[in-house]
């Protein structure tokens, strides 16, 4: 029981490094120390798609049950903050494509990837028993270079769990002991060093080229690589016996992040729209600005908790 209970806090502290990382790449600034910052803090989406995979299983008695589940708690909060958000800036063109899309707001289309993950376990996971599974490996980095080199993701009108597949399935083959990742935390991090300075020197590459968009995407084929050492990181925190998660401060509040990311994740934009209005908040030098929106969010989903309760805060995704 202590064991579990260990794994499931030091879950919710990657959940809180995640979401503080994704208020971050909507608030750094946008110039060369950016593509620095973007470069360091791009695994934050990858890793909230390794943690479900991590906790999805090969074998489910009832499908049925997992895909209303999973996409109950999600989509419903999706449409009302979706909502909310065109009644906020009284923009209703094109909504119902949106809204199917994932294009609502900015970064709501993890919803729509996430969603794709949940219908398409049954097939990922079937992947994952067959011998060929390395075939899973190719899926991402094709994906990538299709659309965010050939060009052809201006034809597609939404984004695809191919772009973002092997984080789940990277999640699905560990938790499941498929795979095991048997490095040191000291070889893990040569690993990650070598590959964030090919993530960066991509990134000052298209930011000479005067693509800043590739520059500081994710969707760069060098993030794609980037990322796994920082999911490796991840999974030998997790089932490191030796590492105790202790009863700070700190611990307590990121805990506490992690358990509210969901929410702060569908509202941190409008936050940073309100804060934008604000004269001294654009005074407010990096990283500290982010920190600020970070704390109002958070602060924003307790009293949503707190005056909702459980019953009717999960409509809004606060639970």
């Amino acid at each position: 029981m202590a064991a579990a209970n260990s794994k499931n806090q030091k879950i919710q502290l990657l959940r809180a490094i995640a979401i503080c990382s994704v208020v971050v790449i909507h608030s750094y600034p946008h110039n060369l120390f950016g593509v620095f910052v973007r470069s360091f803090v791009n695994f934050a989406v990858s890793l909230f798609l390794f943690l479900s995979g991590y906790l999805t299983k090969l074998e489910y008695d009832d499908w049925k049950q997992f895909w209303l589940r999973r996409i109950k708690r999600v989509v419903i909060p999706y449409v009302v903050w979706s909502i909310l958000w065109v009644l906020v800036n009284r923009n209703f063109n094109g909504f119902f494509i949106k809204l199917l899309t994932g294009r609502t707001l900015y970064p709501y289309y993890y919803v729509f990837v996430y969603v794709q993950f949940v219908l398409f376990s049954p097939l990922i996971a079937c992947l994952a028993k067959q011998k060929y599974r390395w075939v899973g490996w190719l899926i991402q980095p094709s994906a990538l270079f299709i659309l965010n080199y050939l060009g052809f993701s201006k034809h597609v009108p939404f984004s695809v769990l191919f772009s973002w597949f092997t984080p789940f399935y990277l999640g699905l083959l560990l938790g499941n002991h498929i795979i095991k990742w048997e490095y040191d935390y000291k070889k893990t991090g040569v690993i990650w060093l070598i590959s964030f300075i090919f993530s960066i020197a991509e990134g000052l590459l298209w930011y000479k080229a005067g693509n800043y968009e590739m520059a500081t995407t994710q969707g760069e084929l060098s993030n794609c690589l980037y990322t796994v050492p920082c999911l490796l990181l991840a999974y030998k925190y997790i089932t490191d016996d030796a590492i105790k998660v202790n009863n700070t401060t700190g611990n307590r509040i990121m805990i506490t992040l992690g358990d509210y990311s969901f929410g702060i994740f569908l509202t941190h934009a409008f936050v940073l729209k309100l804060l934008g209005r604000l004269p001294f908040y654009h005074h407010i030098f990096f990283p500290l600005n982010s920190v600020l929106a970070i704390a109002i969010t958070a602060l924003c989903v307790y009293l949503g908790r707190l005056l909702l309760k459980e019953k009717y805060g999960k409509i809004l995704g606060l639970f």
